[in-house]
């Protein structure tokens, strides 16, 4: 029986069954709780997510302290500081990724 993942990856790339069971071992489930952070500020962005079932806040803290919201990211979206993530120096994120309810 397939998950949200990979029925996701399956349709959005038209890949055939067999090349998801290959990519699948690639991957974990991990579940995150409320208050929980799957990448804090100064961390390297080593993983990227995909939302199976709630709902995860992209933000940053400006200057004088507050929350900015970067990203809302709600089942069947991925989520990930993908400039970070992509880059080639690997420099520290500056964004933290926190659940607002259980993912």
């Amino acid at each position: 029986m397939q998950n949200e993942f990979e029925k996701y990856i399956q349709s959005y790339f038209g890949v055939p069954q067999h090349t998801v069971d290959a990519i699948m071992p690639f991957f974990k489930l991990q579940e995150y709780k409320k208050g929980d952070y799957f990448l804090k500020e100064g961390r390297y962005a080593d993983k990227l997510g995909f939302v199976q079932s709630g709902i995860m806040r992209e933000y940053l803290t400006d200057t004088t302290g507050q929350e900015v919201t970067k990203w809302i990211a709600t089942p069947g979206y991925f989520s990930a500081t993908l400039p970070v993530f992509y880059s080639i120096s690997r420099r520290a994120g500056t964004c933290r990724h926190s659940p607002i309810v259980r993912c």
